[in-house]
């Protein structure tokens, strides 16, 4: 039996070019999460499953608060790396940019994208252009190069664009700026760390050098590269819907970044992208490898 996912007005795709190895199949109406649990990619997409923390709405900062710089959270910050996403904002605080938050909760539309649910990843676009459009927001800063990469390249395919005279910066390069500027100051400390160059990245041209700039101002130790590291990174998995299509994959192309990162003497790796952050922590887990965000690794050598 060929199973078939709803895509918005009745548009259907097939599941049976979604396979989970060895010739599983798997739906992407329901996608296997774990051990059996079962979760709707649309629920997936839009974050749900998390009631128990608190909306963005109580503190003041959901949709329909007016700010001119917006920070795009996405659902993996908001759901699972909360410190790394406290960490960026304390990082905006202290260089005196307020801001407000986009999407906290709510995915960009790139997994549904990637897994060929277009209407549901059009129906996120237009709940994050609507919400942009609304605040009056000049700046709009992304936590990761896949978010960047969907709203300024994933978007306009949806035939959904952001304002024009919205500015897109990805928040690694926003900081690179700033220090540049002496705007931002940044206390070095002997941290021995390798840094892994998050998906997505070398889609966006010179995007690498803005990390590295970062963490040689906070690190007075020389930064441990990996093999395949800058334009030619290798992606750990935490993208393209791997981890429900083909955890499998998923999993090995993690543990294969973390053997990479023991095998140059790294005990603590580093990365940005909150998929990539909660993915390698996952798999790190009992391998003996630490993994920390880089935002919050950059927070705690903020000079007062």
């Amino acid at each position: 039996m060929r199973a078939s996912i709803a895509k918005g007005e009745g548009e259907q795709i097939s599941a049976a070019s979604i396979a989970k190895g060895e010739g599983e199949q798997i739906s992407a109406a329901s996608i296997a999460k774990g051990e059996g649990e079962q979760i709707s990619a649309a629920s997936i997409a839009k974050g749900e499953g998390n009631e128990s923390l608190p909306s963005p709405a109580a503190a003041g900062e959901g949709p329909g608060v007016r700010a001119a710089t917006l920070l795009f959270v996405g659902t993996t910050a908001w759901n699972g790396e909360r410190a790394s996403l406290d960490a960026a904002r304390a990082l905006l605080d202290h260089v005196g940019m307020g801001h407000g938050l986009l999407a906290a909760g709510r995915d960009s539309g790139y997994l549904a994208y990637t897994l060929g649910l277009h209407a549901t990843a059009r129906d996120l676009a237009l709940a994050t252009v609507t919400e942009v459009q609304q605040s009056g927001c000049r700046m709009l800063v992304a936590l990761s190069p896949e978010q960047a990469f969907t709203l300024k390249a994933v978007y306009p395919l949806l035939g959904v664009a952001l304002p024009d005279e919205v500015e897109v910066i990805e928040l690694t390069v926003l900081l690179a700026r700033l220090l540049a500027e002496d705007r931002l100051t940044l206390r070095a400390a002997p941290i021995d760390l390798m840094y892994h160059d998050p998906c997505q990245a070398p889609r966006i041209d010179g995007r690498w050098r803005a990390p590295r700039r970062l963490l040689a101002a906070a690190t007075s130790l020389p930064l441990r590269e990996a093999f395949w590291h800058e334009q030619r990174a290798a992606p750990c998995g935490a993208s393209g819907g791997l981890p429900w299509t083909q955890p499998r994959l998923a999993n090995a192309l993690a543990l294969a970044a973390l053997k990479d990162a023991a095998s140059r003497g790294a005990c603590l790796l580093v990365t940005d992208a909150p998929g990539c952050l909660a993915h390698l922590r996952a798999v790190a887990d009992g391998q003996g490898m630490l993994v920390r965000g880089l935002y919050e690794v950059l927070a705690e050598g903020l000079e007062a």
